[in-house]
């Protein structure tokens, strides 16, 4: 599904669109198979050990670490849960031995699996899909452990009594790579949503310093007092059409503010044209009133 949040900026600010990156790569033809899914900018991943799992393993005095391992990298299909992860690695030691999992790749489907340096590690399962942010939760997948994992550790450890079955269940939630286009120019937001809300937020309270610092219009007003009554009743009109100038501009944000703004692609181009003309206007009324005012 495609996410989109418009947002107008403030007077002499670029007005944005935010898109999901799977968005703007829809618009480039492309020859990758379609349920590949969709880049995760950041993701938590957590396997939950079955306590039938950790008694067998405190049986036979193998340590298992980390219980979870940590999400690196991968891609995930939002609205069916089926993804490819790249995960950190697991280690099995017991006593001296040892048997390392190292640089863990995890497909997420029905007949999926995680697989290791040291060969398959476990049986995966699909699992339940919810909406998290712009991004998805799967939560519920099944994790079971096969006779040849079993038999391998059994083999590597010195040990009998291991034996395949139900492990635990994983849960994941990912935030999508975001994607800004500002200024007619692609941005794109590694950290995700929560890293272009930041980077939003820094600029606004960038402009509200630099509108905080521009002298008011009573000041302007007041610098009048000099010049001749010509530069004065210019001065005068050139304000009131600033006034207006700046009510037009209101407007057209807040146009552009309306998602619905953007159903028409012709439209919204027509209407950010004119959001543009209107800015420059607005520039060039102010750059005349300080040259009459001065």
């Amino acid at each position: 599904m495609t996410e989109v949040a418009s947002i107008a900026r403030e007077r002499g600010r670029a007005f944005g669109v935010v898109v999901v990156l799977a968005t703007a790569l829809a618009l480039v033809p492309a020859t990758a198979a379609s349920g590949a899914g969709d880049p995760v900018a950041s993701g938590a991943f957590r396997l939950s050990l079955d306590p039938g799992f950790k008694a067998q393993l405190k049986a036979n005095g193998v340590k298992m670490k980390p219980r979870s391992p940590r999400f690196k990298k991968g891609s995930l299909d939002p609205s069916t849960g089926e993804g490819k992860l790249r995960l950190t690695g697991v280690t099995f030691r017991r006593g001296g031995e040892k048997v390392v999992y190292g640089n863990l790749k995890a497909t997420i489907d029905v007949g999926g699996a995680i697989r290791g340096s040291s060969g398959k590690l476990f049986n995966v399962s699909r699992g339940k899909v919810t909406r998290h942010g712009f991004g998805a939760r799967v939560s519920g997948i099944r994790v079971r452990m096969p006779r040849s994992t079993a038999q391998r550790l059994n083999h590597r450890l010195g040990l009998g009594s291991l034996h395949g079955g139900k492990v635990g269940t994983i849960s994941f939630s990912e935030q999508p790579r975001t994607v800004a286009v500002e200024d007619g120019t692609l941005h794109s937001y590694v950290g995700g949503w929560p890293e272009y809300l930041r980077v939003r937020e820094e600029r606004k309270e960038a402009e509200r310093t630099a509108k905080r610092s521009k002298p008011p219009v009573a000041k302007r007003k007041a610098a009048l007092a000099g010049p001749s009554k010509n530069r004065q009743r210019r001065a005068g009109e050139l304000e009131k059409a600033i006034e207006a100038a700046e009510a037009e501009l209101q407007a057209l944000e807040a146009e552009l503010a309306d998602p619905a703004a953007w159903n028409d692609p012709r439209s919204a181009a027509k209407s950010s044209r004119r959001h543009d003309q209107a800015k420059q206007a607005l520039q060039a009324l102010y750059e005349e009133w300080e040259a009459v005012a001065g």
